[in-house]
């Protein structure tokens, strides 16, 4: 079987992966640069180790160092640095942080020997019927036939849009940014989501000592930095967080102002209906306050 596969973010490069240790003849067609360092920080929780472990990349996935270090406590404390409540030992859960980067470089390594198209733009202009092969085509205009193809070009599908399975996008009322510091930074032992009035702080311990961390306002879309009359994102996240604990105002301070990353944040409208007919069971949707 041929397959394509659109993006090669992790969930193409590791749809690539799994197809081709199965047996399948796959490329991956990305539109970005190679050279590229996606986002920040992700963390990682058991149910990932499974998946990679019915992929055969188990052993190599247990060889990445990871965060955060034995012994840090899960925490959720209050913007003045209190600690609401720690997790015991126990119910601390079980997962793996890594800078995306880092995460992206290990799948890439688990797709070796397959053709990785970067900077190759593609759109799916035949979807096959029920059986013929699907067709794509490059932006200069260089068409391919396959059994399948496989869309994990994001939020923002093309793919999906072309397909008629695009519900729209919902803003769902708050911006984030994203930053991990320039070197290693001190935590006090501690990892989690701190909770505050219309605000959240995430710290985030990675395997080298750098921290990543997450900053989430409820905003009105589409403000940004210079909308606000600042020079950056991190002046902005430094100014909205500037009534919070030291350690949290100190990552944002120890990150460099192109590591600062802003975004609004939105999900699919809807369940695409496609999926629903076909007998899926989908969860209902829950909303974060």
């Amino acid at each position: 079987m041929r397959v394509a596969v659109i993006g090669a973010g992790i969930a193409g490069l590791a749809t690539a992966a799994g197809l081709a240790k199965a047996g399948a003849g796959v490329e991956v067609f990305e539109r970005g640069p190679r050279d590229a360092v996606p986002g920040a920080g992700i963390s990682l929780f058991p149910n990932s180790r499974a998946a990679l472990g019915s992929m055969g990349f188990l052993e190599a996935y247990d060889q990445v160092p990871y965060g955060p270090c034995a012994g840090t406590r899960t925490v959720m404390r209050r913007p003045s640095g209190r600690v609401a409540f720690s997790l015991p030992p126990w119910a601390r859960p079980q997962v793996r942080m890594l800078h995306r980067n880092d995460l992206r470089e290990f799948l890439l390594k688990c797709c070796n020997g397959i053709p990785i198209h970067w900077d190759t733009a593609v759109t799916v202009t035949d979807d096959g019927g029920p059986s013929g092969s699907a067709g794509i085509t490059t932006a200069d205009g260089r068409v391919s036939s396959w059994d399948l193809v496989i869309a994990a070009d994001g939020l923002r599908s093309i793919t999906r849009d072309f397909l008629g399975l695009d519900p729209g996008l919902r803003y769902a009322g708050y911006a984030a940014w994203r930053g991990v510091t320039r070197g290693p930074a001190d935590t006090g032992g501690m990892a989690g989501e701190d909770w505050g009035n219309r605000q959240r702080f995430g710290t985030v311990p990675l395997a080298d000592g750098r921290v990543y961390w997450f900053a989430v306002t409820s905003v009105e879309a589409g403000r940004s930095a210079a909308s606000d009359g600042l020079a950056t994102e991190k002046e902005a996240a430094a100014r909205e967080f500037a009534g919070w604990y030291p350690a949290a105002r100190s990552l944002i301070a120890q990150t460099d102002e192109s590591e600062v990353l802003r975004h609004d944040l939105y999900d699919l409208a809807s369940h695409s209906r496609r999926f629903i007919a076909a007998g899926w069971r989908l969860p209902a949707t829950r909303r974060m306050p």
